[in-house]
């Protein structure tokens, strides 16, 4: 990351011997204008002896990625980078990250309402896309169930203008789900850790979406045979949920069995009476 009004400089020198294969689908070097593996890619990934070419950040961040198999090895790369003042000829200005975290540890909400006006007005101001990350973390050895309440795009299946992205446990790593349609849903997190990215041309709420999430946890065959009775609610699908999530008029479980009787419960009866 460049201090700020800088732009990273990128310089390949001295040796630069990838293992060659078509389309560089072996070893490759892949480097992205942003913070993110889903930031646009500068050029192509890169192989074989040529030098990749001097590369410039547009705004203070660049994402560089090398993978290699188990089989060819060669001497790999040397690249120097800089931070160069931003030049006033740049049409853009620098972007304002917008990132929001979310740790509430059983059950939390995210919105289109969540991003701060000013970085709407700004991006309007400057006719810049919103783009904006979610982190949702819980407890370590739990899962994440995302349900989508709201779904609106202004463009339907206009994936490049108006889409929302899935990641489990880094942006780094493949997409869980996209989607640019006009249905969103529900989502299973890999780990304890979920980001939502959400990105639009377009500035008007027109494009929305609301979602909340439940952490869960799986009961592991041969391991853990029932849920912790003291904190924790069985939802008869071999999860448990938080115990406080039990009728509170939102279906938590996959199964819904959260809500199951709940009507009995409220008035002082049994759940299965």
């Amino acid at each position: 990351m460049a201090p700020s009004q800088h732009l990273i400089k990128l310089d390949f020198r001295d040796y630069f011997r990838i293992e060659h294969s078509t389309n560089c689908m072996n070893d490759f070097l892949e480097i992205r204008d942003g913070r993110h593996g889903y930031n646009k890619i500068k050029e192509h990934p890169f192989c074989g002896e040529n030098f990749p070419p001097l590369i410039t950040s547009s705004d203070r961040h660049l994402w560089i990625h090398f993978k290699s198999d188990d089989n060819i090895e060669d001497k790999g790369f040397k690249a120097i980078y800089e931070f160069v003042p931003r030049p006033p000829s740049l049409k853009t200005p620098e972007i304002i990250p917008c990132y929001i975290n979310l740790t509430q540890p059983y059950e939390g909400f995210l919105e289109r309402g969540d991003i701060p006006s000013y970085i709407i007005d700004f991006n309007i101001k400057h006719d810049l896309p919103i783009d904006c990350l979610w982190n949702i973390t819980v407890e370590e050895n739990w899962g994440i169930y995302l349900q989508f309440d709201k779904f609106t795009l202004e463009r339907p299946n206009d994936c490049d203008s108006n889409f929302v992205q899935v990641f489990s446990n880094s942006t780094d790593t493949q997409q869980i789900k996209m989607f640019c349609g006009s249905i969103a849903d529900t989502v299973l997190s890999k780990s304890n850790k979920m980001f939502l990215r959400f990105y639009s041309v377009s500035k008007n709420e027109k494009t929305m979406f609301k979602a909340n999430y439940t952490a869960y946890r799986d009961i592991i065959s041969g391991k853990e045979d029932k849920c912790n009775s003291d904190d924790q609610f069985y939802c008869e699908d071999a999860t448990c949920i938080h115990k406080s999530l039990e009728c509170n008029d939102k279906f938590n479980c996959r199964s819904r069995f959260d809500e199951d009787g709940c009507q009995y419960l409220k008035i002082g009866l049994c759940r299965y009476d």
